[in-house]
């Protein structure tokens, strides 16, 4: 097998151990949570046009809610860059802060970042977001080491914001154990 197809397989897999992380070790602790994200006072979501108006329920069409945008009367916690929309300071719409849960947690609905976070795939790196206080990098990399061990990860952070930590990953040599922390 070629080693691009390896490191393929090798994705695809981890993506599955990370989603599996995820659904034991993350999501249970959203309910005692200290500061979630879906506050979205630390974390950004993005959207489409479509399910920024789905999520927050626009009455507006696309381009007179642009031009509200732009002259400074639409939401101060939305922006739009080229065209994805970004929320930020506001909690999510489907965060019930009572209950502390989602409200679209299983629906189609629900957005793609806050399934990933805080862990995902960056190209060829995974990608631990710290500011989620259930996310323990150190955990994730041990657990990662045993279901792969002929793969050999480093982790590092983030030179800019340090609480985003890379975690590469690469083929071992036969016969070496070069795991770093």
């Amino acid at each position: 097998m070629p080693r691009n197809q390896k490191r393929c397989s090798h994705k695809r897999s981890i993506q599955n151990a990370l989603a599996l992380y995820q659904k034991q070790v993350i999501i249970p602790h959203c309910r005692d949570c200290q500061r979630p994200c879906c506050r979205l006072t630390d974390v950004v979501l993005e959207f489409s046009w479509q399910h920024l108006s789905a999520m927050y329920q626009l009455g507006h069409d696309k381009k007179a809610f642009d031009n509200s945008l732009r002259n400074g009367t639409g939401p101060t916690y939305i922006r739009k860059q080229n065209d994805t929309y970004y929320t930020h300071g506001s909690p999510c719409p489907a965060y019930d802060t009572t209950s502390g849960q989602c409200q679209v947690y299983r629906k189609n609905i629900k957005p793609d970042n806050c399934s990933d976070f805080p862990l995902y795939m960056d190209g060829k790196m995974i990608v631990v977001d710290k500011r989620c206080e259930a996310a323990n990098d150190t955990e994730l990399l041990g657990q990662l080491e045993k279901l792969f061990n002929k793969l050999s990860f480093t982790r590092h952070p983030d030179t800019q914001f340090p609480f985003l930590i890379y975690i590469d990953f690469t083929l071992q040599k036969p016969g070496s154990d070069t795991s770093k922390h």
